[in-house]
C-alpha cells in the first residue's frame, strides 16, 4: 500500500511505533470557496450561498493507493474511499498543522 500526500504541507503522524512523516507531494488538491449573492433579501439582509470548486487534478482510483487531502476536499468528494484526512490534529499558534494521531476515511 502507498500513501500520497496532496496537501500543501508534510503530514506527521504519531504511530504505535513512533512518528511517520509523509512528505508533501508535487501535486496539491484543494477546494476553493466563493460566496455568491442569491438575490434574496430578508429584512434588508443579503442572503448568500457558497460555491465550491476543486482546484488541482484528482487522481484516478488505483487499488492500494491512498491520498491524504484536507477535510474540505473529502467533503467535496465523499464517495472517494481512497481519500484520507488527518484526524486529531495538533496545530501551532498560527493554525499550521504540526502532527496528527490518525488518518480518517
Amino acid at each position: 500500500m502507498k500513501i500520497i500526500n496532496l496537501t500543501p504541507h508534510d503530514v506527521v503522524i504519531t504511530t504505535e511505533n513512533g512518528v511517520e512523516t509523509i512528505k508533501r507531494g508535487k501535486e496539491i488538491l484543494r477546494v476553493s470557496t466563493k460566496s455568491v449573492d442569491t438575490g434574496i433579501r430578508i429584512k434588508d439582509i443579503t442572503v448568500t450561498t457558497t460555491e465550491f470548486e476543486l482546484v488541482g487534478k484528482i487522481p484516478k482510483y488505483q487499488a492500494g493507493i491512498y491520498y491524504i487531502v484536507s477535510s474540505k476536499v473529502k467533503r467535496f468528494l465523499p464517495n472517494r474511499f481512497d481519500l484520507l484526512v488527518p484526524e486529531y490534529v495538533t496545530r501551532d499558534n498560527n493554525g499550521t498543522p504540526l502532527q496528527c494521531k490518525s488518518l480518517s476515511v
